[in-house]
């Protein structure tokens, strides 16, 4: 009689503010894992925002909005950092695989 071993695979159900933080950061080290929609560069130009502020907000950021899976399974969030004397903030995908991020759009962030 054999036994047969089955590998079965793990569901994240949740994924955590830090570990999103950890995620995004460690992406964001290499820039050509993040995209942007033309939706986020259309919006960057007329708000005046960098690539590199964008990239520093995913790099270094705090999360204001927590990670959750959209209909593509994504985990979309809300990122802040303070730049140029004021908070920017992006909304930003992690695609299923960890592998990339969308950055959705751009925005400075008023209190």
């Amino acid at each position: 009689m054999s036994v047969h071993m089955v590998a079965k695979k793990v569901v994240q159900f949740r994924m955590t503010n830090a570990s999103a933080k950890r995620v995004l950061a460690q992406i964001a080290e290499d820039s050509g894992k993040v995209v942007f929609t033309s939706h986020a560069i259309q919006r960057m130009k007329q708000r005046h925002i960098t690539r590199t502020q964008v990239l520093n907000c995913l790099r270094r950021g705090l999360i204001t909005e927590a990670p959750l899976r959209d209909v593509h399974g994504n985990w979309t969030l809300r990122i802040e950092r303070y730049a140029c004397g004021e908070n920017i903030g992006c909304a930003v995908a992690i695609e299923d695989g960890l592998e990339r991020s969308i950055v959705i759009t751009a925005f400075w962030v008023t209190p």
